[in-house]
């Protein structure tokens, strides 16, 4: 077979396959790109502005179960007793903090103060969850 026999039989089959013809964005296309963008953002801002409110209480999880509740306009100190240890932690002026753990890593006490609706201080070898709330009716400990 010569090369131009090749190309024209090529040729012939490129012609014969339908082509996808280049289509422009309609009304709906552009409505329904818009409706999705404006649905992201309001989830966003949503969830934004549910988390970034003062807490009022701290949720303390041991292995999964709630051992205490902490009202954040006490300023106090608290032992929790861990799957490993002791957990010490420190409530000061509506923020929560751990101050030291019985765990060899120490991450949980460099998480530092937290203060906000849903945050949290996580102690994994202990086992221990300090989780911030937004409304909560107890003035001291609830055991």
């Amino acid at each position: 077979m010569s090369i131009e026999m090749a190309l024209l039989i090529f040729h012939n089959f490129r012609m014969s396959v339908p082509r996808a013809e280049s289509r422009r964005f309609t009304p709906f296309d552009l409505l329904l790109v818009a409706g999705v963008v404006t649905l992201a953002v309001f989830l966003i801002m949503s969830s934004v502005a549910k988390a970034s409110g003062p807490g009022e209480t701290a949720i303390v999880e041991v292995n999964g179960r709630e051992v205490m509740k902490i009202s954040l306009r006490e300023n106090r100190d608290y032992a929790i007793d861990g799957f490993r240890g002791k957990s010490y932690v420190s409530v000061r002026d509506g923020q929560v903090h751990m101050t030291d753990s019985d765990c060899p890593d120490k991450l949980c006490v460099k998480m530092g103060w937290i203060s906000h609706n849903d945050t949290s201080v996580i102690c994994l070898p202990n086992r221990v969850v300090i989780r911030i709330t937004g409304t909560g009716s107890f003035d001291t400990i609830s055991k």
